[in-house]
């Protein structure tokens, strides 16, 4: 997540680009927290599947963007 955050700001985007990019990011999360959730899906007899699990991920973030997007509009 840092090395997104860090590649995003230094990036030569606009703003509201620049702040729905991180809204993803921070969404989505880090590559360490799906490695994660992979080695606990796999240990576990949990129910959901990490496909499930990363499409759910990919809604939440895309979600967050548009929220981002949707304040920055009114603010």
């Amino acid at each position: 997540l840092g090395g997104a955050a860090s590649f995003i700001s230094s990036g030569g985007i606009g703003e509201g680009l620049r702040a729905a990019l991180m809204g993803f990011a921070l969404g989505f999360s880090g590559l360490s927290v799906h490695l994660q959730v992979i080695s606990i899906f796999s240990s576990e007899k949990i129910s959901i599947s990490f496909r499930e699990y990363f499409a759910a991920k990919a809604v939440q973030s895309l979600l967050c963007s548009a929220l981002v997007g949707i304040w920055l509009f009114f603010s």
